[in-house]
């Protein structure tokens, strides 16, 4: 049997599948289900990760990821493979000082927001006025 890092893992899958569907996400303004490909997938996660580079992320560096269960989770967290950096994933229900604590803790450079619940909204910022380049 022969193992694959996840992040090259995506992309066979999407020499093998091509436009089947790989997910679905369901969109609350219009009330579908909005399908992505493998192929759709895959194009989307190289380029998170060729922005990783692009923005500076390191091997082995711990990128935060504040967002509900979207597709956009999927393509940090696989780019964030495909470079060998460490996704940190922040909870809805985390304060400020729990995410200050772990942004502190795991030396966060970078955070990855996708807020689309506006409860949601007051953490979010709390969280980028800790993050290092803020100070």
């Amino acid at each position: 049997m022969t193992y694959h890092h996840l992040s090259v893992l995506v992309h066979r899958q999407a020499e093998k599948y091509g436009d089947k569907v790989a997910l679905k996400y369901r969109d609350y303004e219009t009330a579908q289900w909005i399908p992505i490909s493998w192929n759709q997938f895959s194009g989307t996660v190289r380029q998170a990760a060729n922005a990783f580079v692009a923005l500076g992320v390191e091997e082995q560096e711990n990128i935060g990821i504040f967002s509900q269960n979207k597709p956009e989770w999927f393509y940090v967290d696989f780019g964030a493979f495909a470079n060998r950096a460490v996704t940190i994933p922040f909870y809805a229900t985390s304060s400020p000082a729990q995410a200050q604590y772990i942004i502190n803790d795991a030396q966060i450079r970078f955070l990855f927001l996708s807020v689309s619940n506006t409860s949601m909204m007051p953490l979010s910022a709390s969280l980028v006025s800790v993050l290092p380049c803020n100070n």
